[in-house]
């Protein structure tokens, strides 16, 4: 019975061995690059507001202001793993044209893209293991807005 034991004790010691080798496995040249698990936050009571919230009553039933624009838009997400904000929605005008009070297209009328430029951060893996952040601008299209079309006179 104690052979036994001590072949089932070998037996789980040598696969843990072996299975810890194979997790940790390091070379002499470079080491494994390590998880943190750290989150860096923003405290909101250090941000200023540019612009004041929108108040909710502005909003009604029939939806925000990209629903009951003359323009109106739609919001699609643009996901990025290595850029913070990761997700970023992004306006695109539902039609080239207007709409009129019934709801119909006005060909007098286009619609325009808005863009805003916003600060995003970049994330750079480095080869010995350290990820570094960069601030790029980024124009992001923002809402839709109904103008007269260019006319060129000759």
């Amino acid at each position: 019975v104690s052979a036994v034991v001590c072949i089932v004790v070998l037996t789980i010691l040598a696969a843990t061995t072996s299975a810890a080798k194979g997790r940790y496995r390091e070379s002499k040249t470079e080491r494994p690059c390590l998880k943190r698990a750290t989150r860096y936050v923003l405290d909101s009571e250090n941000i200023k507001l540019l612009f004041p919230p929108v108040p909710h009553h502005w909003k009604t039933y029939n939806g925000g202001f990209n629903n009951r624009s003359l323009s109106p838009w739609i919001y699609k997400e643009d996901y990025d793993d290595n850029r913070y904000p990761r997700s970023i929605f992004k306006a695109e005008c539902v039609s080239q044209h207007c709409l009129n009070s019934r709801g119909l297209q006005d060909l007098s009328l286009n619609t325009h893209l808005v863009r805003q430029d916003m600060i995003i951060l970049k994330r750079k893996h480095e080869p010995d293991c350290k990820v570094t952040f960069h601030a790029e601008k980024m124009m992001v299209p923002v809402a839709c807005v109904c103008v007269r079309p260019d006319v060129v006179t000759v």
